[in-house]
């Protein structure tokens, strides 16, 4: 009896799982289109951040935790996968200015996965986790919340502050 090709997935070079080129052209890639594909797809992702010093700092912390995970950091919403806003409460004007630039980024990426962090998400009453393409809001500067709502790994120095109790 003659033996079917394994249409199934192998390892190639000892990294990672690819499917065989047969099986390739049976299916889609990880991102949903029909192309071939033989490496995972990078994730993009945008940053940005309303207020004080504290809110930069925590945003520097995630830019890291996406770059350590092999994310790239990019410059618009138009060309990312998800997106970070780190909120400021301080004002009504700084509130305002965030749910702005969600629903713009939402416009201009409509498939873009949005999570909220800082100040403003801490004090949500929903309006901010009503906005379109959030999926998460973050109370505060919790790098651990932001991590698991990304899908990432946290860092060490933010796994051991949480082990000790000081996050």
């Amino acid at each position: 009896s003659a033996r079917r090709p394994n249409l199934g997935a192998e390892y190639r070079g000892g990294r990672e799982r690819v499917p065989h080129r047969a099986a390739i052209a049976a299916s889609d890639g990880p991102d949903g289109s029909s192309q071939r594909w033989s490496r995972r797809r990078v994730v993009k992702a945008y940053l940005r951040t309303f207020g004080c010093r504290a809110n930069q700092y925590d945003t520097e912390a995630v830019r890291a935790m996406i770059e350590a995970s092999g994310g790239e950091i990019v410059a618009t919403p138009d060309d990312a996968d998800l997106a970070v806003f780190n909120s400021c409460a301080v004002t009504a004007a700084a509130e305002a200015d965030l749910r702005q630039s969600v629903r713009r980024a939402a416009r201009r990426a409509p498939a873009l996965r949005t999570v909220v962090m800082g100040c403003a998400a801490a004090r949500d009453d929903g309006t901010i986790a009503a906005l379109p393409t959030v999926e998460q809001v973050v109370a505060g500067g919790d790098l651990l919340g932001v991590a698991e709502a990304l899908g990432l790994p946290a860092p060490a120095s933010v796994d051991d502050r949480a082990a000790q109790g000081t996050l």
